[in-house]
C-alpha cells in the first residue's frame, strides 16, 4: 500500500512540475545498432513509472495464485504430519493394519520418511507380511546414503522375528565394533546367540541397561556352559572364559561353584585356594563344604587356616567343623578330625556329620563307637 502511495505521490508532482519546464526537460538517447529512440527526461521518468505501476498489477493479480499454490503445498505437510502421528498412535497401540497404512500414505511428503518406513515395517512384520516388510526396508535405506544404527537395528529386529538368526549374526557383526555397548543390540545379541547356542559368546556379553532382560537363570545356565566347554580345552581356556564373565556374573554361587569343581578336577589347587580365600573373605560361607575337595599337600596348612579362621567368626559353624575334620582325616590326623566330627554332630546332627565321624573312629580302631554312631545316623 505505501509503494502505491508513493507512485500516485510521483505522478502528481511529475504532473505540477512539468509545465514549469518548458524547454528544458532534456533529451535522452538510447542507441540500439541501425535503431535509435529520443525522449526527454520527464517522459523517461513517467514511462519508467508506468512500467513499474504495470508490474505491481501483474504481481497484485499473479499473488493469490502463487498464495493457492502455497497453502495447498503446505496444506499437504500438515496433513502428512497428521497422518504420521496418527501412525505412530496405532503402532503404539497395536493396530498393525492402520499403522502401516497411515504411515505409508504419508512417507512421501513426510519431513522424515525413514522413520515412516521403518515403523511400516515393523508393523507390516507383526501382520505377518515378511516381504512387505523387507520392502519398507529398503525404502528406509534409500532415504539416507549411509547405513545407519536405527535402520539397522529395525532389520535385525525382522530377522530374529522371522528366526532367520545366521543372517542376523551377519548384518549385525558390522555394529559390533562402534556400538557394541548399545542397550538394543546387546538384547539382540542375546537373542541371536541363544539362538544359535553359542554359549561363550553369549556369557561375554556385557551386563544391559534396559528392561526386558532375559531371567538370570538363563544368563547362569549359559555361563556353566561356557564354562564346561572351556574346561574340555584345559586350565588356560578356563582361566580366560571365567574372566569374560562381568562382576556380578562371578558372585553367583551355582557359577562359583561349578568354577571352582572344575578348577579341582584339573588339579589346579593354587586357583582354587585364591579363589576359595577370596570368598570367605567376603563371608561367602555356602563354599566352606568344598574347602575339603582341594586336595593338595602344599595347600593343606592354608585350607586348616581358613576354616580355622571361619570358625573364630562362627563357633557353631558346622559346615566348617565338618570340613575341617576332612582336612585333618586325609592328613591321617585322627584324634583331631574325631573332635571336629564331634562338634558338627553336637551342633548339627546331619547323617553325612555321623558317617564321617563314624569312618573316623572306624580308622581309629573304635568298632564300637563307631557302629553305635552309624546306628545314631539311621535316626538323625
Amino acid at each position: 500500500m505505501k509503494k502505491i502511495l508513493l507512485l500516485i505521490a510521483i505522478a502528481i508532482g511529475g504532473l505540477i512540475v512539468g509545465p514549469f519546464l518548458p524547454g528544458n526537460q532534456g533529451l535522452v538517447l538510447v542507441r540500439l545498432g541501425p535503431h535509435q529512440i529520443a525522449t526527454s527526461v520527464v517522459s523517461l521518468v513517467l514511462l519508467l513509472l508506468l512500467l513499474y505501476a504495470l508490474l505491481q498489477l501483474v504481481g497484485f493479480i499473479l499473488r493469490p495464485i502463487f498464495a493457492a499454490r502455497g497453502w495447498h503445498s503446505k496444506h499437504q505437510q500438515n496433513k502428512a504430519l497428521q497422518q504420521t502421528h496418527d501412525g505412530m498412535l496405532h503402532y503404539l497401540s497395536g493396530e498393525w493394519r492402520l499403522a502401516e497404512k497411515r504411515l505409508r500414505q504419508s512417507a512421501k511428503r513426510s519431513v522424515n520418511a525413514e522413520l515412516n518406513y521403518l515403523l511400516a515395517a515393523k508393523a507390516s512384520q507383526k501382520l505377518g507380511h515378511g516381504q512387505q516388510a523387507q520392502n519398507y526396508l529398503k525404502l528406509a535405506k534409500a532415504c539416507r546414503s549411509e547405513k545407519d544404527l536405527a535402520t539397522t537395528l529395525v532389520e535385525l529386529d525382522l530377522l530374529i522375528e522371522q528366526q532367520q538368526f545366521e543372517k542376523a549374526r551377519e548384518v549385525m557383526k558390522p555394529l559390533l565394533a562402534e556400538y557394541g555397548d548399545n542397550p538394543r543390540l546387546v538384547e539382540q545379541q542375546r537373542i541371536i546367540y541363544q539362538a544359535l547356542q553359542e554359549w561363550s559368546s553369549l556369557a561375554a556379553l556385557p551386563e544391559p541397561q534396559m528392561a526386558q532382560l532375559p531371567a538370570p537363570q538363563a544368563k547362569i545356565s549359559a555361563c556353566i556352559a561356557s564354562l564346561e566347554e572351556a574346561k574340555n580345552q584345559g586350565h588356560d581356556a578356563l582361566l580366560q572364559c571365567w574372566h569374560r564373565f562381568d562382576k556380578t556374573t562371578r558372585r553367583d554361587l551355582e557359577l562359583t561353584v561349578h568354577y571352582l569343581t572344575a578348577l579341582i578336577e584339573l588339579k589346579c589347587p593354587e586357583d582354587a585356594v585364591a579363589l576359595l580365600k577370596r570368598r570367605l573373605k567376603s563371608n561367602q560361607n555356602e563354599l566352606i563344604p568344598y574347602c575339603a575337595n582341594v586336595k593338595s599337600a602344599t595347600h593343606y596348612e592354608a585350607m586348616i587356616k581358613l576354616m580355622k579362621q571361619a570358625l573364630r567368626h562362627d563357633g557353631r559353624n558346622a559346615d566348617a567343623h565338618l570340613a575341617l575334620g576332612r582336612l585333618y582325616a586325609q592328613q591321617k590326623q585322627w584324634p583331631e578330625a574325631q573332635a571336629s566330627f564331634e562338634q558338627a554332630v553336637s551342633y548339627r546332627g546331619q547323617p553325612q556329620d555321623y558317617r564321617f565321624l563314624a569312618l573316623c573312629l572306624e580308622a581309629q580302631g573304635k568298632l564300637d563307637d563307631a557302629g553305635k554312631v552309624a546306628r545314631q545316623a539311621l535316626h538323625a
